[in-house]
Parts: structure tokens; C-alpha cells; sequence
């Protein structure tokens, strides 16, 4: 009975077991139904794509309030959740308007305002860097302030310490405004002045000891660069990495989409350095008399041992040489009372050593030796691979314009002789020499370039004083600049002499000695005590126009070698030249 028993039970268990069983599947398939993929997800084995290069964090600061809206928009950390990734580009609102007009959007993608469903993203930041915006800070032209630490300007801009502008604001768009908060926060309200870009440059040039930021394709020659960092944006060892007044653009996104982006912006940036030339002009160079016996002494290169790096860094280094080289040249001696001048051929190697590149002949000297000595110092140059203008086999060729190209900037150098004299421009139709100026063909050929997109350059050897030669030289320079020249240079001048904006050009009526032995009479002789002092010309062009010029400043220290000057000397011949000029 009791085994009976235990046999139904034992089978009764057995059932249950198996109802539990069949019950189970259909609950098991509801409740799975919940987690499981919907028709349209990922399949499995391809996982839903993870968006890479995301900032974890927004990566400037939050710019005070503005008409923008964009001021408190904050970078999403991570992509949006999607089965499909959208082709989305999404451009931070707080970039100025050339930037956003920089940006090509790829063919199958579209722009939005939301950050968080864009699959690439373009923000100012330091990581994934593809470019920078860079402003410079500047001052009017005739500025003796140099430049500012970086530390120093940070303070300004947050209203802690003014320095040198104590009552100065610093003046800028408001865009650049914008820019500038991302990277080093709000300004102190009292530190800073919004106006107009293209009304800057008018409402500072009346007070040389104002300043402002502006972005670097807005320069113009009447603007003086100043330092930060102890760099400037126009010089070609530039880094912008490490540079206050560069901001960074970056791109962020999915890794195929971001290819497709950037295969279409190369450069996101307002300098390229594929796009500049520097160009440095001289003024006198002579390799005689004393000159000469210094470099038989110390060695050929000698006079240019402190600034021959800086000559050869310049794209195009420009040397007004007046005299010819003759292979029996006599010894160089002191006798100053010499006006026939010869170099001897050796001396060569000291224009090989600064980089020079473009030779003028419109000295006065040129044809002191005769026409076989003036065919030998042209071939030369031919063989050293030296363009000249300014003079020539004859006078076709001496008045030939020199036209060359370099990064998209055009160039055409004209260059002749003006002075009174006529015995110093040897060249006619059938001898060699420098080339006597012809001022309505010159103007006319100028303004014939000019259309043709070149950038005309003039320099010219004119009547010389001792003091400012620009009063009787100025009406033939302001003609040539009024016929489109963008920079007119005087190469006679044996001191600094003016520096004058005309017409929209550069004008500086003589540069002074470059390699010439007039550094005793100016210890000896009051009149004559800027013989000792000069200036190289450091000229930016961008984009096919002349952006900016610097001004460098040299003191000999014997009769044949240069050095750049102190910070005290520069601002005693700065102050001298800019009262000259009127300013």
C-alpha cells in the first residue's frame, strides 16, 4: 500500500516537471522581448560605431554676454545615439566671419546648430589641432614701444596691472572679442574697447602710444607689430603653438567623416605660411677704402659677422652694391679723399655669405672702372645666379623691370639713377652702366604692372645730402608712388633719412650704410653723426600685397661692421627719423 502510493506520487512529480517545463518557454520569450534588439538596430558583430577625439570638456571658458547667441553653448562629451550616423557638421558659433566663410562643408554633409547630433565638430581647442586664427598686437607705425611679456598682457586684459598703457584701452573688434575670451576669459570691461575693425587703424593713428589686437590678414604697413612672446607673426620662425595671440582650431568626429572634412580644409588658418615672402632692401654698399682693409685684416666676411643670419633668413635679400668688381683692383687703403672706387673679386664671398639674391646697379660708382670692368662684375653675378636691375649691358636693359614670383606674390623691381649729373648713369644703347631714370616711362610701366597684379618696387639712387634728403627728393619719389609703386626706397643715402605713406605706399627716402667706411667722420664731425647708424628694411607680403614692414636698426662699430642696436640707441634714431617724417 505504501509503495503504491509512493509510485503516484513519484509520477504525479513527474508531470508537474514537465507542465513547468512547457509553461516556462512562452514567459521566457515575453520577458526577452524587452532587451532584445528592435528590427532596425546594429546587427550583432557590428556594434554601433563610438564617436573618438571628443573633448571631455568644453575648452574655453564662457564668454561673457553678447548679442551672440552662442555664448553659453558647451561641448557635448559624447556622440549622438543613432543607428545611422548622420553626416552632420556643426561650426562653433563664436568664430569670426572669415573663418566661417573658410569652411567647406563636403559634399553629402549638412550644418547644424546642434552640437550633440553632429558626427564632426569644429571648436576652438588644443586637441586634434588642424590650425590658428592668429592676431597680432599693434601700435600706429611711428610707435617706440617694442612689445609686452605675455604674463604682462594676460594682467592688462584682466584688469590687474595696466603698465606702459595705463590709460590706454585695448582696442578691438568684436569678434576678436569673442576670439580672445575663449583662450585668456572675460577682459576687465575697463582693459578693452570695442570698435569696428576697419575703423581701428583711424581712431589710433593720432596717438603713436595706442594699441589694439587685430587679426594677422588685416595688417597693413602703417601698423607696428609688437612682440609677445618675444615673436612676431611676420617673421618666418613663427610658432604659433606657443604663441598668446594664436587660437587653435580644432576637429573633432567620427574617424572616416573627419577625413572627408578635412580632405576638403587644408588650411583653417588666416597665416599661411605658404602664402608670405619677406624681402629685406639696403641701403649703400661700397667695398672700398677702409672697408676693404678691415676685410683684408679680419677676414672677407667680417663687416656682416652680427647680422649675416639675419640677412640670409629673409626670402629675397636685396643689395644695393655701387661699385665694380676688377680682378687687378688696387690694395685698399684710408685714403678717403678717393672717389674711384673698385672691389676686388674675392670680396664676392661677402654677398654669398648674407643670402643676397637681387643686385642693383644704379650706384653712382658703377662705371669707374670702364665698360670692361662693368661686363666683368655683370658676369659675375650671371655666374653666381644674382637677378640685377637698375642697370645693365645697356640701357634696355638697365630700365627692364625685374619681375619674378614667390608663393603667389608678384614682384616687379624698377630701379635707375635721378641724380642731376648725368655722368654717373654710364648706360645708353649701346654701352653698359647704370640706367638713368626715365620718370614718364617708368610711371606709365608701373601703373601698366600694377593691373597685371604685380607689386612694384622702386629704388633708386637720387641727389644725397647730409641731412633730410627727402625735401629735395620728394616730388619724383611721390610720383611713382602715386603711379602704384607699393614701396619706394632711396639707395643714395648715406644716413637715415624719412619714412612717409603716400597714396596708399611705403616712401622711405634712404636707408643709410650698409657696408661703407663713414663711421669715423661721424665720431669726428657732429653734422655727419648718424653716418654711423642704418636701417634694414624688412618688407611682408601676403597674399599678393604688402602686408607689413619692420623696421631694423644697425650701429656700426668700425668702419666695416654692423651690429643690431641697443634698446636705448633704437629709440634715440627711431625718435630722430619719426620727427624728421613729421609725426
Amino acid at each position: 500500500m505504501n509503495l503504491a502510493f509512493l509510485q503516484i506520487n513519484n509520477k504525479v512529480v513527474w508531470w508537474i516537471k514537465i507542465f513547468l517545463f512547457l509553461i516556462s518557454i512562452p514567459l521566457a520569450a515575453c520577458f526577452s522581448s524587452g532587451l532584445s534588439p528592435s528590427p532596425t538596430a546594429t546587427k550583432i558583430g557590428k556594434p554601433v560605431p563610438q564617436e573618438t577625439n571628443v573633448p571631455s570638456a568644453y575648452p574655453r571658458e564662457r564668454i561673457p554676454t553678447s548679442t551672440s547667441a552662442s555664448t553659453d553653448i558647451i561641448h557635448p562629451t559624447s556622440p549622438p545615439v543613432s543607428t545611422e550616423i548622420s553626416k552632420m557638421v556643426w561650426i562653433d558659433p563664436v568664430f569670426p566671419t572669415n573663418l566661417k566663410e573658410m569652411i567647406h562643408i563636403p559634399q553629402g554633409f549638412s550644418e547644424t546648430d546642434r552640437p550633440e547630433e553632429a558626427s564632426i565638430k569644429i571648436f576652438i581647442g588644443d586637441q586634434d589641432v588642424v590650425g590658428y586664427w592668429t592676431y597680432v598686437l599693434v601700435s600706429p607705425f611711428p610707435s617706440l614701444h617694442e612689445g609686452i611679456k605675455p604674463t604682462r598682457l594676460k594682467l592688462f586684459w584682466e584688469g590687474i596691472s595696466k603698465g606702459l598703457y595705463a590709460n590706454q584701452p585695448l582696442l578691438m573688434s568684436d569678434e576678436t572679442r569673442h576670439m580672445l575670451s575663449s583662450r585668456l576669459g572675460p577682459p576687465d570691461v575697463d582693459s578693452i574697447s570695442i570698435v569696428p575693425e576697419n575703423e581701428i587703424l583711424d581712431t589710433l593713428w593720432p596717438d603713436p602710444e595706442s594699441w589694439a589686437v587685430i587679426p594677422f590678414s588685416e595688417l597693413e604697413p602703417k601698423w607696428k607689430i609688437l612682440s609677445v612672446s618675444g615673436q612676431k607673426a611676420i617673421h618666418e620662425d613663427f610658432t604659433p603653438s606657443t604663441d598668446l595671440l594664436s587660437i587653435p582650431i580644432s576637429v573633432s568626429g567620427y574617424p572616416d567623416h573627419r577625413e572627408s572634412f578635412l580632405s576638403k580644409n587644408t588650411n583653417l588658418t588666416n597665416r599661411n605660411p605658404e602664402e608670405m615672402t619677406t624681402l629685406i632692401l639696403t641701403g649703400v654698399t661700397a667695398l672700398v677704402r677702409d672697408t676693404a682693409r678691415l676685410m683684408e685684416e679680419k677676414g672677407i666676411t667680417y663687416p656682416a659677422e652680427n647680422i649675416g643670419a639675419f640677412l640670409q633668413s629673409a626670402d629675397f635679400t636685396h643689395i644695393n652694391n655701387e661699385v665694380p668688381f676688377v680682378s687687378n683692383c688696387p690694395p685698399a687703403t684710408i685714403d678717403s679723399s678717393s672717389q674711384r672706387f673698385c672691389s676686388d673679386d674675392r670680396y664676392l664671398e661677402l654677398l654669398n655669405f648674407i643670402g643676397a639674391d637681387i643686385i642693383e646697379l644704379s650706384g653712382d660708382h658703377l662705371g669707374d672702372y670702364g665698360p670692361e670692368a662693368m661686363f666683368h662684375t655683370l658676369d659675375l653675378y650671371q655666374e653666381l645666379d644674382l637677378d640685377v636691375y637698375g642697370g645693365g649691358k645697356n640701357l634696355q636693359a638697365g630700365l627692364k623691370p625685374l619681375t619674378f614670383s614667390h608663393h603667389g606674390n608678384k614682384f616687379a623691381f624698377f630701379g635707375c639713377n635721378a641724380k642731376s649729373s648725368k655722368r654717373y648713369a654710364t648706360a645708353s644703347a649701346y654701352s653698359p652702366g647704370a640706367a638713368r631714370c626715365d620718370f614718364p616711362w617708368m610711371r606709365q610701366e608701373i601703373q601698366k604692372l600694377k593691373g597685371e597684379g604685380y607689386l612694384p618696387i622702386v629704388t633708386m639712387q637720387h641727389e644725397e645730402v647730409y641731412g633730410n634728403q627727402s625735401r629735395i627728393n620728394r616730388g619724383d619719389f611721390q610720383s611713382l608712388a602715386y603711379s602704384g609703386a607699393v614701396i619706394v626706397s632711396g639707395s643714395q643715402a648715406h644716413q637715415p633719412q624719412p619714412i612717409e605713406f603716400y597714396a596708399d605706399s611705403l616712401i622711405h627716402y634712404g636707408l643709410g650704410n650698409l657696408f661703407f667706411d663713414q663711421y669715423d667722420i661721424s665720431q669726428r664731425l657732429p653734422f655727419y653723426q648718424y653716418t654711423d647708424k642704418a636701417f634694414l628694411d624688412l618688407h611682408v607680403f601676403y597674399q599678393n600685397r604688402h602686408l607689413n614692414t619692420e623696421l631694423i636698426t644697425i650701429q656700426f662699430v668700425d668702419d666695416a661692421k654692423t651690429r643690431f642696436m641697443t634698446e636705448k640707441e633704437r629709440k634715440d634714431l627711431l625718435s630722430y627719423v619719426f620727427n624728421l617724417s613729421n609725426w
